[in-house]
Formats: structure tokens, sequence, C-alpha cells
């Protein structure tokens, strides 16, 4: 599959050229060293010499010429690349699999459109308002097939420059094989430490030849990129490198401005690939340096008029201010007041200036600890013990205040907050359950004979098909645990305990897939879901394995066949699967995902 970044190409393009341009000026030095020492038969008199000049002049200089061309062609094939695809493809990123995804898509919606309005037109008998859903579905067609046309042009001139890039490297190819035979005479010619002459020189006279052809090539393409620049024209990347070629050949032929027109071009090209890489960077989900952040506000302020996707601004501003956005959707999705959220960004920052990699595991852990390892039921010790043991080790107040320089009356505020949260969601997220779970998720894995243990129990009972003791330990502690008898306690759910393990599965989820670390995941996967990008229910089902995954996890754990014998036998983990049928089919509006306690 052909997958093409527009940034990348041009940018690889530019580079080969600056390379090349080196490289040559070394060789064109060593190919004077040896011209002149050709031309020193008057100073250096010998038999011994002569035969040094022979070599010299017959095989180091076409040689070297030969490494010259070799090294140019690598650029113009670099160079071919980059413009054959701005011109079938423009400057948009491109990739066959999405594209062919799309067509697929927009295809069976085509198809799906077609067939409603041939039914309504097919009625004997129109009902009232047929006439304008015909008219309406008809426009959605028309418009589809538009996108559809639109789409596929797309992906037949992507295709198009895969297949032309196949010849772009034809005379690079070509000299690198004139190289390889040059190399071989001149490595066996040296053998008795003499300057006998290799007796395969067949190659020299192709060299001499590229040479002789090069030499017309540059003056022609010099001057044909000279003629655009006078016309004020944009230049091609191969236009570009031909005045820097003729220029570094030829520079008292080549008038100072020509120079700094291309040095000019040269740097705003640059500085477009520059930016054109950060939005490549954000629409991926990657975190932007300071560096990045700056040159990115530098480059909009200089370039007004270059659109900048909405989405993509805020993704930045996101990534700018992750502290504020942290803090505001602990208020929003959890409820917590201010302050709460400020003493929690503290402890979170404080922890990642600490132990840096394993700083989001550690808050995690330390946050659902703060209801999950103080649990006073009947079986919570035994509870306490299992989530040491899940979730890691927990950490005594002590420690997290003198570690993580936050004040113990902080603390115990904060695990107070926590605790009230847990007790009186009133609507919003199990914060502390999320935590718990996320940390479960997250962590390094300190006692996996005990993730063994309890899967192989499941397993040998007939209750999973997983093979994965470490993920099936990390859904014990989230979903898995909520909706099946697979822990020590009974079936049980609430919308709390819903968005909580399933925001625990799409945020870790997020970490790994972007490379982010939990704040930057958080601030992330809220802002899709405000902005109706997915449903928390769509990501976790694609997270946690796939629909059939599912199904099969939960018929498996309680022995049943179908849904009818899931809602006799476990009505929440029924009720659970057909909330997420129901949030993903329905729902659009990214939070408005609800656990239901279906009847039927």
């Amino acid at each position: 599959m052909v997958k093409v970044n527009y940034a990348s190409l041009q940018t690889q393009s530019s580079t080969m050229s600056s390379v090349s341009q080196s490289r040559v000026a070394g060789f064109n030095q060593l190919l004077s060293a040896f011209n002149s020492f050709g031309d020193s038969g008057n100073e250096l008199i010998g038999t011994g010499y002569d035969a040094a000049r022979v070599y010299a002049t017959s095989v180091m200089s076409p040689y070297y010429k030969g490494f010259i061309l070799y090294s140019e062609a690598v650029a113009d094939a670099a160079n071919t690349l980059a413009d054959n695809y701005v011109a079938k493809c423009g400057s948009e990123n491109l990739d066959e699999e999405q594209l062919q995804a799309e067509i697929d898509s927009i295809t069976r919606g085509c198809m799906s459109l077609s067939a409603s309005i041939s039914g309504l037109q097919s009625k004997t008998k129109p009902a009232e308002g047929d006439a304008a859903r015909i008219s309406r579905l008809q426009e959605q067609l028309t418009a589809a097939q538009s996108q559809l046309t639109t789409v596929q042009e797309k992906l037949a001139n992507l295709k198009a420059f895969s297949a032309e890039s196949l010849l772009a490297c034809t005379s690079a190819d070509t000299y690198q094989l004139l190289i390889y035979q040059a190399m071989s005479g001149i490595s066996t010619s040296f053998g008795g430490g003499s300057f006998a002459l290799p007796q395969d020189l067949s190659w020299v006279g192709d060299v001499e030849q590229g040479w002789a052809d090069r030499e017309i090539a540059m003056e022609n393409n010099y001057l044909s990129a000279l003629e655009k620049v006078k016309n004020g024209e944009t230049l091609t990347e191969t236009e570009l490198t031909a005045i820097e070629r003729y220029a570094a050949a030829y520079p008292d032929r080549v008038d100072d401005s020509v120079i700094q027109y291309v040095q000019q071009a040269r740097q705003v090209k640059a500085e477009e690939m520059k930016y054109r890489s950060i939005i490549d960077k954000v629409d991926a989900g990657k975190s932007l340096t300071d560096e990045e952040t700056k040159f990115f506000e530098e480059y909009k302020k200089n370039h007004p008029d270059v659109g900048i996707n909405p989405e993509i601004e805020k993704l930045i501003t996101i990534q700018k201010n992750p502290d504020e956005i942290f803090k505001k959707n602990l208020q929003e999705q959890y409820g917590f007041d201010k302050e709460t959220a400020t003493t929690m960004w503290k402890l979170y920052h404080n922890i990642k200036k600490r132990e840096g990699e394993s700083a989001d595991y550690i808050f995690n852990r330390i946050i659902g600890g703060m209801v999950y390892d103080n649990d006073n039921s009947l079986s919570g010790p035994i509870k306490n013990i299992m989530w040491n043991f899940t979730a890691g080790g927990h950490q005594i107040d002590t420690d997290i205040t003198r570690k993580y320089k936050i004040r113990y009356k902080e603390l115990q505020t904060l695990k107070e907050k926590i605790l009230e949260q847990h007790n009186n969601k009133k609507g919003y997220n199990d914060f502390a359950h999320q935590s718990i779970t996320t940390a479960t998720i997250l962590q390094p894995q300190i006692f996996p004979d005990v993730n063994n243990a309890m899967w192989a129990i499941n397993s040998n009972l007939g209750k999973t098909n997983s093979t994965d003791p470490i993920q099936f330990t990390a859904e014990l502690a989230g979903w898995r645990g909520d909706v099946t008898g697979q822990v020590l306690a009974s079936p049980n759910m609430g919308n709390d305990d819903y968005k909580a393990d399933l925001d625990a599965v799409n945020i870790s989820s997020l970490m790994w897939q972007k490379e982010l670390d939990y704040a930057m995941a958080s601030n992330l996967y809220y802002h899709e879901l405000e902005n109706g990008n997915y449903t928390r229910a769509e990501q976790f089902v694609k997270n946690v394995g796939g629909k059939k995954y599912l199904y099969s996890e939960i018929f498996k754990s309680e022995n049943v066949k179908n849904m009818n014998e899931l809602s006799a036998k476990n009505p929440t983990a029924y009720n659970f699967l057909k909330s997420l049928n129901g949030d993903i089919e329905n729902d659009k509006g990214g939070n408005s995902n609800e656990y239901t306690d279906f009847k039927e």
C-alpha cells in the first residue's frame, strides 16, 4: 500500500539536494587535484610519475566523475519524486489504504441511498411527503457520488505517482553499477603496489559520455530555471537544484540576485515544511516541544493568510496549557471543585518531576488507593490485598508527602474529596474507580504470577477464551469485574462505573497509541468526546478488542449462548452490552453515553 507524507517527501528532496552538493564539492576538489597532478609532467619526472599520471587521468579522474554523476542522479531522483507528487496529487497527505476504505464506505452509502430512492419510487400508492424525501435522498446521492469521484481521482493519481516512481532512480542505478565496475578494476590493479591500468576500462566511456551530457543539461536546466526567476515564478525542487548546481560549477556566471532568490525560496519552503510537519504531528496526537509551539505561533503570525484547521489549533492550545485543560476536565467530567482540581494537578506535576515515565501509573495508583486501599467492609482486607497484587503496592501518606512535595493537610483534604466523589457521584464518572483501573492497566507487572494464576483459574473453569493474563487482570479491575461474577462481588454497574470503566480503557489506549502522558491523553480524549468525533462506547469496543470479543467473553463467563439467556442469568452484563450498542448506534454527541437498565 502506498502512503505519502507531503512534508516528509519535500523535506527529503531538499535534504538530498543539499547533501549531494556538499559531496560534489568534495569530489570536485579531488578531480582538481588529479588534474593538477596530470599536468605536472614538467615538474615530476620519471617512469613512476608517468605511470601515476596516466592512472590518475585515465582511471581516477573518471572514477570520481562517476561518483559526482551518481550523487547528482540520487538528488535528481528525490527531486523528481517530490515534483511529480505535487503535479499529480497536490500538497495533501495520501494513504492508499485509507482512500480505498473511504471509497468502499461511500460506495455502500450510495447503494443504500439508491435502494431507498428506488423503494420510494416503486410504491404504487406514494405516501404524503414521499416526493420531498426522494428529492432529499437524490441530493444526498448526488453529493455522495461527487465525493466518490473526488476520492477515486485521488487514489488514481496516487497509484499513477507510485507507478512512475519506479523510473525515478533509473539513472542513479546506472551510475551505481558503473561505480561498482570501476571499483572492482581499481582494487585489482593496485594488487601489486604499482599503477597498472585495470584490464576493463569499458565503464570510462560511459562515464565520460555522462559527464558531457551533464554539462549540456546543467546549462539548459539553469537557463530554463533562470527564466522563471526573471518572471518571479515559483520554482520546483528540480529548478532550485539546477540553479544551485550551476552556481557551484560557474560562480562567476550567476548574478547574486539569483542566488538570493533561491536562498529565500529555500527558506520559505523549509519553514512551510516545518509548519506542515508540526500540523501532521498534532494531527497524529503527538505532543509538541516548546520550540515547535513557538515556531507555530510565529509562523501563524507571519503568515496570516494561511488557513489553519480550527481543530488543530485547539489541539495545540490543549498542548500549550495542559494544566488548565486537565483541571477543567477534573471539574467538568468528575464534579471536583477548583481547589481540589488544583491540588490534584500539583500532585501529578510533582510526581512527573520526580518519577518521569512511571509518573502516570504512580499518580493513578495513589488516587485510586485513596478509596480502594481503605475498604472497611467485611471483605475489605481481602480486597485491599488483591488490589496490591493487581494494581501494585500502595504508598503510605508520609511517603507521598515527602517524595511529592505536598502538605499533609492537602493530601488529607484530597483524600476526603476523592472519597466523597466516589460515594456521591451525582452522575459523574467515578474517578477513584477509573484511576485504580487505569493503574492496573499501566502497572509494571510487579506480580506477574498473580496475573497468571487469576487468568489460569478462570481459563480452567471455562470462564474465558483470553490468552493474555495481563489484559485479563486489567479487565477484572474494570469492566469485566463489574459485569461478571469473576471477582469477589456480585455483578453491579451504575452509570458512574460505566463511564469510568470505558474511560480507563480509552485513555490508557490513547497513551500507548499516541505516545502521550496521562494528562495529555485525558485532555485529548475529552476534547474529542466534546466535539463528537467519537463516543466513548465506540472507542471502548475498538480498544478492548472488538464487539465479537466482548460478547464471547461475557457469554463464556456466564455460560450462556445468547442475549436472552444472558438477560435471565446476568441482567447487569446484558444491560452493559445493550448500552454499548445503543451508544454506538444512536449517540454521536460524545458525553451523553449512559449506562441504561434496559427492561425488555
